[in-house]
C-alpha cells in the first residue's frame, strides 16, 4: 500500500497538503500544539539534521 502511495506522489496524481514544516526535535511540541488547534488542515513535518 505504501508503494501505491509513493508511485501516486511521484506521478503528481496525489497531492499531500504539508501545514507546516518545524526544524528539529525541539519544535515537536509546536508542532502538536498547532496540529491540534485545527485552525490550518494538513500535515505537520519534522525535519532532523542529518550527521
Amino acid at each position: 500500500m505504501l508503494a501505491q502511495y509513493l508511485r501516486a506522489i511521484e506521478a503528481g496524481s496525489l497531492g499531500i497538503v504539508v501545514a507546516g514544516t518545524y526544524a528539529g526535535l525541539d519544535k515537536v511540541a509546536e508542532a502538536q500544539h498547532d496540529l491540534e488547534s485545527g485552525h490550518r488542515p494538513g500535515k505537520r513535518v519534522v525535519v532532523l539534521a542529518t550527521a
